[in-house]
């Protein structure tokens, strides 16, 4: 029988291949097991003074565009996004680029 453990509980266990996704299983400051893959909020301002509801599009390293949706704006003027980890890592490592746009009120 074949065992992949990421922990190493079982000693008869294989490594898990190497992946992107395994970003989050390296990141000591937050992984657990049971991670949610998509838990990760970034929390963005939306600078137009007015606007209620935004898209925004994230952007890799060549200003690809890797996603984009609607979002409705808080009254605190942000609005929050669920990423995936390896997603919300690169953002933080100034790597991707979250984009905020607003719609006509």
């Amino acid at each position: 029988m074949l065992i992949h453990d990421s922990q190493q509980f079982d000693e008869n266990s294989v490594k898990f291949p190497v992946y992107e996704s395994a970003s989050m299983q390296n990141d000591p400051d937050n992984f657990h097991i049971g991670m949610d893959n998509g838990s990760p909020v970034v929390t963005t301002a939306v600078t137009h003074p007015t606007a209620e509801k935004v898209y925004w599009v994230l952007l890799d390293e060549n200003h690809d565009e890797v996603c984009r949706y609607d979002a409705i704006v808080s009254k605190s003027r942000n609005i929050e996004v669920n990423l995936p980890h390896a997603f919300a890592k690169k953002i933080q490592l100034q790597q991707w680029k979250l984009q905020v746009y607003a719609y006509e009120n």
